[in-house]
């Protein structure tokens, strides 16, 4: 299930190969409605598609079904954490560069984190929509801007 947001427009297309979208699909893994609401424009103003799903078994499921160019996950999450996230896909060649957003700053959270595999892993309170746009754009470049 997709989850869908009053002013958030998100589109459920068909499944494509990552080389054939006009704009890159970002995943966002994250239950808090304003959290999501707030990144996910920042991100589809830079050009990007962003698909958001509130618990971690609908982000893992999402992850293989759609092969996102780019996953945000929460840690704290309903039905799957974001650490359970990153262990099933600990042996998966073809999983997505993956940023953990989270809450949580303590320093062997951080650690397990990155050691599971994420790219990098950033501090909710210290991430503004534009310091998250940057980093995102560090790794996947954005499609035509959607203004």
């Amino acid at each position: 299930m997709i989850a869908t947001f009053p002013s958030h427009r998100t589109t459920v297309m068909p499944m494509l190969a990552r080389g054939r979208r006009k704009r890159p699909l970002i995943l966002l893994v994250e239950d808090d409605h304003m959290m999501a609401e707030m990144y996910s424009f920042q991100l589809e103003r830079d050009g990007y598609q962003v698909e958001t799903v509130t618990d971690g078994k609908q982000g893992l499921d999402a992850i293989r079904r759609r092969r996102p160019d780019l996953v945000l996950l929460d840690l704290r999450l309903p039905v799957m954490e974001g650490f359970e996230v990153l262990e099933s896909l600990a042996t998966d060649p073809t999983r997505p560069p993956i940023l953990i957003l989270s809450n949580y700053g303590d320093s062997r959270m951080v650690s397990r984190g990155l050691q599971l595999g994420a790219r990098d892993y950033l501090i909710k309170s210290a991430t503004t929509p534009i310091t998250l746009s940057e980093k995102v754009r560090s790794i996947v470049p954005p499609g035509a801007p959607n203004l």
